[in-house]
């Protein structure tokens, strides 16, 4: 957990951000699919927390949810 906590909260920010417009890029592109929503509203709003909290940020759910976001998208990819 030590290397969790040296990752900077801008790379948590910048993760979500991108599958907000993986989310995006992905509802325009195939606009019968709403799975992409999930991404969406998930990726803006934990980037808004995470820049919300900066440092007092909680890494460790910060990782847990980019785990789980990151699983959503291959389920989404695979579907």
């Amino acid at each position: 957990m030590y290397l969790i906590n040296k990752i900077p909260f801008l790379a948590f920010a910048l993760y979500y951000l991108v599958l907000s417009l993986w989310g995006i890029a992905g509802l325009i592109l195939f606009p019968e699919r709403t799975e992409h929503l999930i991404l969406i509203f998930a990726g803006c709003v934990a980037f808004f927390r995470i820049l919300k909290f900066k440092e007092s940020l909680n890494r460790q759910k910060a990782f847990l949810g980019c785990c789980v976001l990151g699983l959503i998208t291959l389920f989404i990819l695979i579907s």
